[in-house]
């Protein structure tokens, strides 16, 4: 590492701070710009679809604060301190995030991948203090690096980006996957639009209709309670200072977990066979479908393995057989419903009696059997293509030390 030199963060670019418009002010938010925040998913390499965004008016609040693309962002508090992004399109930032907009002697790319580094070192020095964790910019700006010159920035970026770039596409296709599985959902058990016995939308070819608490559904359908067509059940977490309990072999579901994607595989925490006989989790199986309770609220997603949750979650699991898919997206739509039914106030948390005081459509056992076989091969592909995506992540993870500390030489 001869030719690298050691500078500054503020020396790769010019170092922004985020800022919150006004909450206060409803005419800020619900716009165009979007507005990143550290309980968006920043597990990937670009900024995700954000949870909130702003208007023209919250912008002119926090103007300076505006990021173009290529622009890398660091998140600097709490237990989500050291995660980074790169910004794909012009968004805003809240305070708690730290941004690098790149001078024209560093490449954006090999600066993302330079902060994952940092991020990581960030990280571990954080949790030496008991208090939540921040690092504000000052101390963000002065944190000493080590870079090589533009031509070999673009090197190593260019073998990370490869990588990245495959694990990228891999999303968008399991995001065009999941949609599809959604709209059929929806076609089916929202419209009423099944295939009737001659292969025709069922509603709107004259398919009979029947009076219910929820309106008319077709005839021969039933209307139940949540409950009645699924259990809920807890979780624990093993005493966090008996080392004999954590990184097992078990992974250990939380909210931290959720992602862009519908499967959970790799998980931040694992516990070990001690572990799970001592909290009050079981060890649900693969499909096990996990709702986020508190904090996270109402995020789905499906266990990609064998693997325990904590009590923030709730795990859901089918009566009689039913299908994990059909019941991962009948809960999708549920908590759209409660959602709706809340008008805007703040959800702090799901509990049990939310799902027990919900009714459902259940439908005949024949269009539900007709709709697995159409949905099943779906998220068959959705989750290998899921564990491919941790195989290149692990990857990428191998090579990027030995490539930033030198050891691999290009």
């Amino acid at each position: 590492m001869t030719s690298w030199k050691t500078i500054h963060i503020s020396d790769l670019g010019r170092i922004v701070t985020g800022k919150t418009p006004k909450t206060s002010v409803k005419a800020n938010y619900g716009g165009d710009i979007p507005f990143l925040t550290p309980s968006d998913d920043l597990t990937g390499k670009y900024v995700p679809k954000t949870n909130k965004s702003i208007t023209e008016v919250g912008l002119s609040e926090v103007k300076n604060c505006l990021l173009q693309a290529n622009a890398i962002c660091v998140s600097c508090i709490g237990s989500d301190l050291g995660k980074v992004v790169k910004t794909t399109k012009p968004l805003v930032t809240n305070q708690q995030i730290n941004s690098i907009i790149p001078y024209e002697d560093y490449d954006a790319d090999f600066i993302y991948y330079l902060m994952l580094i940092v991020g990581g070192q960030l990280n571990y020095l954080s949790k030496t203090s008991t208090a939540v964790p921040i690092i504000n910019k000052t101390q963000f700006s002065n944190f000493e690096v080590k870079v090589p010159s533009l031509e070999e920035q673009r090197r190593i970026a260019g073998i990370l980006g490869a990588i990245d770039d495959k694990i990228e596409n891999n999303r968008r296709i399991n995001d065009n996957l999941e949609q599809q599985a959604q709209a059929i959902y929806k076609q089916w058990f929202v419209d009423f639009e099944f295939p009737n016995e001659e292969g025709k939308p069922y509603k709107s070819s004259g398919g009979k209709m029947v009076d219910s608490e929820l309106g008319p559904i077709p005839d021969g359908w039933s209307v139940i309670g949540y409950g009645d067509a699924v259990d809920i059940k807890g979780g624990g977490t093993p005493p966090t200072n008996n080392p004999e309990f954590w990184n097992g072999s078990i992974p250990f579901f939380t909210p931290k977990d959720v992602s862009s994607d519908c499967f959970a595989i790799h998980t931040e925490k694992s516990i070990t066979e001690a572990g799970l006989s001592n909290c009050n989790s079981k060890l649900y199986a693969k499909d096990t479908v996990f709702i986020t309770a508190r904090g996270t609220v109402g995020k789905v997603v499906m266990a990609g393995c064998s693997m325990a949750m904590n009590q923030t979650n709730y795990a859901l699991i089918g009566k009689n057989e039913l299908s994990q898919y059909f019941v991962y997206l009948l809960t999708i739509a549920l908590v759209d419903r409660l959602l709706k039914k809340a008008n805007g106030a703040v959800f702090n948390a799901i509990t049990t009696r939310d799902f027990e005081g919900e009714q459902i459509v259940h439908p005949t056992n024949f269009v539900l059997g007709k709709f697995i076989d159409i949905i099943s091969p779906l998220y068959q592909q959705v989750l290998s293509i899921a564990k491919e995506n941790e195989i290149l992540a692990t990857l990428r993870d191998t090579l990027l030390p030995k490539l930033m500390n030198g050891e691999i030489k290009l």
